[in-house]
């Protein structure tokens, strides 16, 4: 195209001249973000993000990236960003990285692409800063007091994860949540940036503190100059105090002879004692128990067994418990009824067969048992106080057997006739084998497995030692059950002997004796009967009958 030019003299007539003129167009500047938004974190990484800038409508040219009005918490790298000439297209890369304490958010940043003479364009996106990435602990997160105990600690720390924080945290303990009585040192404590190392805080609880059990919280923040985790309120991690006292008192305590559990409490039974769990309360942990005034013995259940008393003084069961770990106690003591020892019925059992010029043993079966014996046998012989006596009848014919039997609670006596048999009605002996209780690694003698049928004899000598010797039997079922529990007694130079079917125990058994040094005991058993030569025997076993 042409342009005119008119030049107006300031008299004559105008004048004019063509000119050709060009129309140039400057184009414009295109700018794409290639990811909408970043995430970064305050003073750790950063994010990246491109450019891509391009020629639109002819566009010729070298512009200049840059980033106006960027926040002062934030930083691109590189702030500014030249860019070669324009066409082709051009990508360019920067990061955006946040400075330690920036708060958690989204932010808006321009990017301005522009160049001297005045052509630009701009795109916006998103630098999402995050919030520190951490996960706050409390260990432990159940703590147990004891009113009025020592101190106990709970540890403050934090697990860092892909954001890590770069600033303090502080942890608070909610004082306002702790149970009344109890108190934190410290309160407040700081988690120092980068270490963190963990921090403790030590919980007390007073002698009035009331039991039970309080949730409390720890609040971790990182710092007052700059707003918490997540933008809003601290992370709180929840705990638990619980302030233990001294259990109630355990409920209706029990005792019962161990070998006869329907029967009198005596001063020979071992004892079974039992109690229940207290009604209320924290449960306990242990158990203590004791008779009348002795001392106190620790028990983990709710049952235990005492030995013979001995003393025939009236018995009664005391129990208290403790709770807690630490432990706390003992609590309120509980107490049996007084159980009065009772005299023993007198009793005992003898051979169905007795036969003049033959020893036979009277054993002795009262219950409650006695601590003593006064034998009248009859036939004119010698009164004996052993328990159990072996005597030998001179003469056949019937004779009165009288046995005066006490434990100290009292006595009572018992009689019965008996027929002692001519020595020629004996036709048969009896073969008997004998078998030694072994000692075993505890001190108790003990054999593993004895038939005791009618005539299974418990042989005892003290090989050592004067005086009265005390000792203690029991037979034991194929589970380990007490059947029978006696207490027997040898006299000074002895050799007793008692039948161990007369306490009602047929069967296989265990047999075991605790008694003191220097004793020995035997099971005599019977063996198959031995008949006359010219007669064929049918075996069979001799019958006991217990005098009642």
């Amino acid at each position: 195209m042409e342009a005119t030019f008119v030049f107006q003299p300031s008299t004559g007539a105008p004048k004019t001249t063509k000119t050709p003129v060009t129309v140039v167009r400057n184009g414009r500047i295109g700018v794409a973000v290639e990811r909408p938004a970043v995430d970064v974190c305050p003073g750790g990484a950063s994010g990246s993000n491109t450019l891509t800038i391009s020629s639109l409508d002819g566009y010729v040219g070298t512009p200049t990236v840059s980033f106006p009005g960027l926040p002062p918490t934030l930083t691109v790298t590189p702030s500014t960003i030249p860019v070669p000439e324009l066409p082709p297209s051009r990508v360019v890369s920067f990061t955006v990285s946040a400075a330690p304490g920036a708060p958690a958010g989204p932010m808006t940043l321009t990017v301005l692409v522009s160049d001297p003479r005045g052509i630009s364009g701009e795109a916006t996106f998103v630098a999402n800063v995050l919030p520190p990435d951490i996960t706050p602990v409390v260990t432990p997160s159940a703590l147990t007091l004891n009113a009025g105990g020592t101190p106990a600690a709970m540890v403050a720390s934090i697990v860092a994860g892909a954001c890590a924080p770069t600033a303090d945290i502080v942890v608070t303990v909610a004082k306002s949540e702790l149970p009344p009585g109890v108190t934190v040192t410290p309160e407040r404590a700081v988690l120092l940036a980068p270490a963190y190392a963990p921090v403790a805080f030590s919980f007390q609880a007073s002698s009035a503190a009331a039991p039970g059990s309080t949730t409390i919280s720890f609040a971790f923040d990182p710092g007052s100059s700059t707003p918490s985790p997540g933008g809003g309120s601290p992370m709180a991690v929840s705990a638990t105090i619980t302030v233990c006292g001294p259990p109630a008192a355990p409920v209706s305590p029990v005792v019962t002879p161990r070998g006869n559990p329907q029967g009198p409490v005596t001063a020979t039974d071992f004892l079974a004692l039992g109690w229940g769990a207290p009604a209320s309360g924290f449960p306990p942990t242990r158990y203590e128990w004791r008779i009348n005034g002795g001392a106190w013995t620790s028990a983990l259940e709710t049952t235990a067994s005492a030995p013979p008393r001995g003393a025939i003084d009236p018995v009664q069961l005391f129990v208290r418990a403790y709770a807690c770990d630490p432990e706390k106690g003992p609590g309120a003591e509980a107490s049996s009824p007084v159980y009065s020892l009772a005299a023993p019925v007198a009793s005992f059992s003898v051979p169905a067969s007795i036969v003049a010029g033959r020893a036979v043993t009277f054993t002795d079966t009262s219950s409650p048992q006695a601590t003593s014996w006064l034998w009248f046998p009859g036939d004119g012989m010698t009164a004996t106080t052993v328990q159990s006596p072996t005597v030998t009848f001179p003469a056949a014919g019937p004779k009165v057997v009288v046995l005066v039997a006490s434990n100290g609670s009292g006595s009572s006596s018992k009689s019965t006739t008996i027929n002692v048999l001519p020595a020629s009605a004996s036709r048969e002996a009896t073969g008997t084998s004998v078998r030694s209780l072994d000692r075993e690694r505890d001190g108790r003698l003990a054999l593993g497995r004895v038939e005791v049928e009618p005539g299974t004899t418990l042989l005892l000598r003290r090989l050592d030692g004067g005086g009265e010797a005390v000792a203690f039997l029991r037979l034991l079922d194929a589970d380990g059950n007490v059947v029978v529990e006696r207490r027997l007694v040898l006299a000074a130079a002895e050799e007793a002997r008692h039948d161990l079917s007369a306490w009602g125990a047929i069967g296989v058994f265990r047999v075991e004796l605790v008694g003191p040094e220097g004793l020995e005991a035997a099971v005599e058993e019977l063996s198959v009967p031995i008949g006359e030569p010219e007669l064929p025997v049918t075996p069979r076993r001799p019958r006991s009958a217990e005098i009642r």
